[in-house]
């Protein structure tokens, strides 16, 4: 990362911009709860289809922030590259989406499908952009307290074992080589994600003075809430078209994990906005003083 990035993002005349990330913010909130409004009101196996349709505003609005924030930032570059891989992962989750609607609609069973295969693709694009921006903010393990790297490794080694026990007693030899083999895959996203979650937090670490830390709280906590929901997915796998209360409840941790998503982007977005207002008032006192 260049020394005059750095300089901007570690700028701590954020103010200005405080009202408009809580707009934005309020906003997502705003829409999670009319969203968990339509699943209740449409509770019930044979709603199970309106649901899903409502469920696809969360993919559709993470997507839309993305590409409002590339608009900003420009399509071309480092960060840019970033975004785009994590737009091309949500894409193919959005695909995973429609593909689970539309074996729902058909009613057939949605699991396992070619939705798990979007779906597991995307973790190896998330893998690929988070390196990318662990590389472009050059994350330093060496830099990072000794207690945190502990408490990370803790934290990794215990995703690693209930993960992988839930993979365990997932095992049923009693369904085909297939469903056993997507059970174990999505276990390895899984541990994908938590890992990728506590990359995110060591940058956060290393850039805690910095604005750009507030995008990682953004993209930390979506993986975390995705990984919280697919850990209880893994366990019910049934649960995705079963129309229970169990069903809402996975639905919605996973819109909150698409809208959190939106809210990393739309805070890169603000952070663009103001580092490049630093810049135009710098150009405009440049001027004054010639």
């Amino acid at each position: 990362m260049s020394h005059k990035l750095e300089m901007l993002l570690s700028g701590t005349d954020y103010r200005a911009t405080i009202m408009k990330k809580f707009r934005f913010s309020l906003l997502l909130l705003l829409i999670y709860t009319l969203i968990l409004v339509g699943f209740f009101i449409n509770r019930g196996e044979q709603q199970v289809v309106i649901n899903k349709i409502i469920y696809l505003l969360g993919p559709i609005i993470s997507l839309v922030a993305g590409g409002i924030t590339l608009h900003r930032l420009g399509w071309q570059g480092k960060r840019a590259t970033v975004i785009k891989y994590i737009m091309m992962a949500l894409g193919l989750w959005f695909l995973g989406e429609m593909v689970t609607m539309f074996m729902i609609l058909m009613g057939k069973e949605p699991y396992p499908s070619l939705a798990d295969v979007f779906f597991l693709i995307g973790y190896g694009v998330f893998s690929f952009a988070v390196v990318s921006e662990a590389k472009l903010f050059e994350l330093n393990w060496n830099r990072l307290d000794r207690f945190l790297l502990i408490i990370l490794c803790i934290v990794f080694a215990l995703i690693v074992g209930i993960v992988g026990y839930i993979s365990v007693i997932g095992y049923k030899p009693s369904e085909s080589l297939l469903s056993n083999l997507t059970t174990v895959s999505w276990s390895i996203g899984d541990i994908i994600m938590g890992g990728l979650g506590l990359v995110l937090l060591a940058m956060m670490w290393q850039y805690k003075n910095s604005i750009a830390k507030n995008a990682w709280v953004w993209f930390m906590a979506a993986t975390m809430v995705n990984l919280f929901a697919d850990t209880i997915y893994n366990l019910n796998p049934e649960a995705i078209s079963n129309g229970s209360i169990l069903t809402i409840i996975l639905d919605s941790f996973w819109v909150g994990a698409y809208l959190l998503f939106a809210g990393y982007f739309l805070e890169i977005y603000k952070d663009i906005q103001w580092a490049q207002s630093k810049v135009s008032d710098s150009k405009e006192l440049h001027k004054s003083e010639s």
